[in-house]
């Protein structure tokens, strides 16, 4: 198996010295490293937020009225904040609520990948992707506070540019999308690739799902493709249970970072294997934080499929390791 000088202004900014604690809204996420520096800034009547630690992690703050649970019992920092930016508008926007102005363009930040952390984008409302070789874009809103499923994860771009650069699927190609959260690999299959596409996952995710299938809907229709209206699909050990109308209806079906501890890999695999059509193949994409997780889908995928690989791909984003488990259904 392959490889696996702190400064402070009264109406500017204010450097904080002490870590706030972990937001509560990011309890169940991964890699979240609070032992950074943040720095908090602002410019009288504009937004502000937490900016620019060592991960690109920021947190939304709205003073002068930051919510205590947010930040649980910090009332150290919370008071610096408040004194700071004390009498001052400032707005925040967040994956619930009105898009900014412009978006935050994924390809910026992958012509220096400087820094990495998988939450270092949460925050931003809009982020474009670019797919394929006329740069098509994809615009993707953001939620966290409907949990990680809220955001988008580098796997899901990564697996739907190496589906389109390899040319893994052709128009009219039917890709079911498991865990799909925001939808963005499989919105990126029928932009680009033509696909037929049904976006899936947990019922909290389908009204952010659906708002991005809208909010894509011209370049789909440009591409050739089409995207069904999401629905929620949960994930069975026992095939029987899977819905009548999904079972064996798929040429492709798709999972980006749905591989870890939290889920139920056993259910992801025979899910898979429920959906796809005889000869079908499924992508599995997923960020290495513990090797053991994919040797374990691995183990029980070579006695479920007809084939079941695993690989390295090249991908524009460097600055992480993911490994992608392809597999084909007898």
């Amino acid at each position: 198996m392959a490889a696996t000088t702190p400064s402070a202004s009264a109406s500017a900014s204010v450097q904080l010295l002490q870590k706030p604690q972990r937001p509560a809204a990011f309890d169940d996420f991964d890699d979240f490293d609070d032992g950074d520096e943040f720095m908090i800034s602002h410019t009288p009547g504009e937004s502000c937020g937490l900016s620019g630690n060592a991960n690109g992690i920021r947190p939304p703050v709205n003073p002068p009225c930051v919510e205590r649970e947010d930040y649980g019992e910090d009332l150290q920092l919370l008071e610096q904040v408040k004194l700071t930016l004390q009498g001052e508008p400032c707005h925040v926007s967040s994956g619930g609520g009105d898009p900014p102005s412009a978006a935050f363009r994924y390809a910026s930040w992958l012509a220096h990948q400087e820094y990495y952390d998988d939450l270092r984008f949460a925050n931003e409302a809009l982020i474009v992707y670019d797919f394929g070789l006329n740069n098509t874009p994809v615009t993707i809103a953001q939620n966290r506070h409907v949990g990680k499923g809220g955001i988008v994860w580098d796997a899901s771009y990564m697996l739907a540019d190496h589906l389109i650069t390899q040319k893994c699927t052709t128009p009219g190609t039917n890709v079911l999308e498991l865990g799909a959260g925001t939808g963005l690999a499989g919105i990126a299959l029928a932009a680009v690739g033509g696909c037929a596409v049904t976006l899936t996952d947990r019922a909290e995710l389908v009204p952010l799902m659906i708002d991005n299938v809208e909010r894509n809907q011209d370049v789909v229709k440009q591409g050739g493709g089409k995207v069904e209206t999401p629905r929620t699909l949960e994930w069975s050990t026992d095939e029987d249970v899977i819905a009548p109308n999904v079972r064996g209806a798929f040429d492709v079906v798709l999972a980006a970072d749905c591989v870890a501890d939290i889920y139920d890999s056993s259910a992801l695999l025979h899910t898979i294997h429920a959906t796809l059509k005889p000869g079908g193949r499924a992508y599995l994409l997923s960020r290495v934080r513990l090797p053991e997780h994919i040797e374990g889908v691995m183990e029980e995928a070579a006695a479920l499929f007809a084939d079941a690989v695993v690989e390295d791909i090249k991908s524009a984003n460097t600055s992480s390791h993911h490994l992608l488990v392809k597999l084909v259904r007898t």
